[in-house]
């Protein structure tokens, strides 16, 4: 039995959200949180930032650090994109990859890279 709690800043987003976990008796919440100015800090076991970070970076650099070190879960999916909407890559992949890694460069967390299609995965272990 999972609980899920989704934030995302667009309140209408989010009450979508509540109506459909209502619709599928699914056991969860979804809140408007504007994640820079205030990070949720309650535990849970997986995190999805699901292609936010680089658009976080966009308002404020020290966001996606930020972020990744306050979240309280045990585990972490981040992605990227790595194709431009036109479906050029751009050398999208190695600059987040390394543009990532500088990010967790000060933690003993453990990464597994995945590569997809137009996407790159990483799962950290805290």
């Amino acid at each position: 039995d999972a609980t899920y709690d989704a934030y995302d800043i667009y309140q209408g987003m989010m009450t979508f959200l509540n109506d459909y976990f209502a619709l599928r008796n699914i056991r969860g919440t979804a809140s408007a949180c504007d994640v820079i100015q205030s990070c949720p800090t309650q535990e849970v076991d997986v995190a999805l930032l699901l292609k936010v970070l680089p658009c976080l970076e966009q308002l404020e650099k020290w966001a996606a650090r930020h972020l990744l070190h306050t979240l309280n879960a045990r585990y972490l999916i981040v992605s990227y994109p790595i194709q431009s909407l036109g479906g050029k890559s751009k050398g999208m992949s190695t600059y987040y990859e390394n543009h990532f890694r500088s990010l967790i460069s000060d933690t003993t967390w453990t990464t597994k890279k995945l590569e997809f299609a137009n996407e790159m995965v990483f799962v950290l272990t805290k």
